[in-house]
């Protein structure tokens, strides 16, 4: 969940350039890009801690990349080992965000088979696709958005086709072992609107009927969008409800989305939940036209008795903090903040989201976090100087786990955090202030504060094996190129349009 805007002038000055120059020349062309840069340095570690943890599906945001961002991530995917934990599968999964196709895109940098998918969406179509680089079943799934948001004035070519989940079993054998992403489906954004109250419907339909007008799809009439409105909102009850009668349940909504309505999305989480046990994964753009407050939502997101409320210490890896797992009667209540670019991992159980009453002896939670990634941006000589300092602390960290461990070899004891003398103890909490300190300088993570809180508190009672996750949970992202940096190129498309030209049907007013 990384910021949708850079903040660095120089880049945005760039970026201005770029434009004026294509605006001047009335041609499609192809220039470096340094916040592309940005981009594709940020979704490459991501992918690469999705390699580490053995992750299934990684989530973008909506609007969150550009075409040749999409040839990215499908090569990087290529380019990771294959998954230890399940050999039947090499790669994670990628729902990779949204964008809105150009008029007179080429894709000249994009991946074949990909590349002719989204060539055939319609001009200014808000494209979601799905990279799936296992290796079984269609390697690409594309879909436009259908649904607009009103109070966004939002445009977009809208989607004809009914609704669907975009991932299918199309070309996976019957012999495959179980398939995570079978049990998923998705709404990008304002279409969760659909789901969320039936006194939304008309007003939906006439907003499509507006859309489809505006870009000239004028053979349907009131009453057709209406009964279209109808029609998938069946397709997505025949998907997620418990008497569908589905081999495959859809149990995990995929929820990109852009949006300052943040309540609007844990609500319709909490609702989707308690009426059909569905667990949402809400992944909204932060920054200046996103408001953050990303989160898992699913087990514990409603009100729950007082004398239950409190969280036991043995749940997450960070002494009982639960940054991303949205919690009802938590203060806060566990989403990111509105400006907080990280990566929450998290486990979720496909089968057995309602653990029922009375609950099964063995069951575990069907909701758990696994980790918390702050994304550390390294931009420029402020950051170098704090990064040199910081390593220096963090290697100190290291030493006393290499000393624990060293110790405890021939120890019926494990290196774990309950063993810490107070001096060690001060080293880490020092650390944990430094690193505190260098998130809040580039990004603004209150949730480190929290973590660094719960391991003073709990290390001892609630103890964690050695390196403790609350001192390694971070991303570090160098994402200001340098003389040695490849600077990947983007299709810029003309901006405007030579009136006196015969030869160029592409060129186009914006």
């Amino acid at each position: 969940m990384y910021k949708e805007i850079d903040e660095d002038k120089t880049i945005s000055n760039r970026c201005k350039e770029e434009k004026k120059d294509a605006i001047s020349r009335h041609e499609t062309q192809y220039k470096p890009s340094h916040i592309e840069f940005r981009r594709q340095q940020i979704i490459k570690a991501a992918i690469e801690v999705c390699t580490a943890f053995n992750v299934d599906i990684l989530l973008l945001p909506e609007y969150s990349v550009r075409p040749e961002t999409l040839h990215f991530i499908w090569d990087t995917l290529q380019r990771q080992p294959q998954s230890k934990s399940n050999s039947a599968y090499k790669r994670t999964v990628v729902w990779a965000g949204t964008f809105r196709k150009p008029p007179g895109m080429t894709g000249y940098k994009i991946a074949p088979p990909l590349c002719e998918q989204l060539l055939n969406k319609p001009t200014l179509s808000s494209v979601l696709s799905v990279i799936n680089p296992t290796g079984s079943g269609t390697p690409f799934f594309v879909r436009g958005k259908k649904y607009s948001s009103l109070s966004a004035t939002e445009i977009f070519y809208p989607e004809i086709k009914t609704y669907e989940p975009l991932f299918t079993l199309d070309g996976i054998s019957s012999n495959n072992p179980f398939i995570p992403w079978i049990y998923t489906l998705e709404l990008i954004c304002s279409e969760s609107f659909l789901a969320t109250s039936p006194s939304n419907l008309l007003s939906i339909a006439q907003s499509y009927d507006m859309l489809l007008r505006k870009f000239g799809v004028i053979d349907r009439s009131r009453t057709r969008s209406e009964v279209t409105i109808i029609n998938d909102l069946y397709h997505f009850s025949h998907y997620t409800s418990l008497n569908s009668g589905r081999l495959f349940r859809r149990t995990i909504l995929l929820l990109p989305a852009m949006s300052t309505r943040t309540q609007d999305y844990t609500l319709l989480g909490q609702s989707l939940y308690l009426s059909t046990g569905i667990t949402t994964v809400f992944c909204n753009a932060a920054g200046p036209k996103g408001h953050g407050r990303s989160c898992f939502i699913g087990q514990d997101c409603w009100d729950i008795d007082k004398e239950n409320s409190n969280v036991p210490f043995d749940r997450g890896p960070y002494h009982g903090v639960l940054p991303g797992i949205f919690q009802q009667n938590s203060n806060p209540r566990g989403y990111l903040d509105k400006e907080e670019q990280a990566m929450v991992i998290a486990d979720i159980d496909p089968l057995y989201a309602i653990p029922g009453q009375p609950r099964p002896q063995v069951l575990a939670p069907s909701l758990s976090l696994v980790a918390h990634l702050p994304i550390i941006e390294e931009r420029g000589t402020k950051e170098k100087e704090l990064k040199n300092k910081f390593w220096t602390s963090f290697e100190q960290v290291l030493k006393i786990h290499k000393e624990q461990k060293d110790i405890d070899t021939n120890s019926e004891h494990k290196h774990n955090t309950a063993l810490l003398d107070q001096s060690e103890v001060n080293i880490i909490c020092n650390f944990l202030e430094e690193l505190n300190s260098i998130v809040n300088e580039t990004g603004k993570i209150r949730w480190m504060k929290e973590r660094w809180d719960g391991f003073k508190k709990h290390h001892k009672s609630h103890p964690l094996m050695l390196p403790s996750p609350v001192t390694i949970d971070w991303i570090w992202v160098h994402t200001k190129p340098t003389n040695e940096d490849h600077i990947p190129e983007i299709e810029i498309p003309p901006y405007s349009c030579d009136c006196h030209s015969e030869s160029d049907s592409s060129n186009f007013s914006q």
